[in-house]
């Protein structure tokens, strides 16, 4: 992950991925921050051949969110772009997603109190041997 300092408020983030279809068991996202054991992972993942949508929430190490919504077939089978939006107010956080970066989808919404200090890209993988993979995207705050 690359981590910045940022100002714990509400904020409203967008990413786009650059093709949907990486190897089994990697991801690509953001990653959002209090301190050691307590984040938050919003991505794209490849689990068995096709893409999802994943949110994880972590307070002292352990998991307390965890929630995957396998988007449709034909996404990842042509390598579409995805677009993703992380919308924060107050301990409420929402993931959305989109094909074109205009009209977006709720994938998940839930409440997690979280002093958020850093956040940035971050790139994960599981499993055995990590396939070649390379990440893309384009992160921005919005108005």
């Amino acid at each position: 992950a690359l981590l910045e300092n940022v100002l714990d408020e509400d904020l409203r983030l967008e990413f786009r991925s650059l093709g949907s279809n990486g190897p089994n068991n990697t991801g690509h996202g953001l990653l959002i921050e209090e301190g050691p054991g307590t984040w938050l992972r919003f991505e794209f993942v490849t689990i068995n051949q096709r893409t999802h949508l994943f949110v994880a929430g972590f307070r002292s190490g352990q998991p307390v969110v965890q929630d995957t919504l396998a988007l449709p077939t034909a996404i990842h089978n042509s390598n579409l772009d995805l677009w993703m939006r992380v919308i924060r107010v107050d301990d409420t956080w929402t993931q959305e997603w989109s094909l074109d970066g205009e009209t977006f989808t709720v994938g998940h919404s839930f409440d997690f109190s979280i002093l958020v200090r850093r956040m940035g890209p971050a790139v994960a993988h599981s499993g055995e041997h990590a396939s070649p993979f390379r990440a893309r995207w384009t992160l921005g705050t919005l108005a």
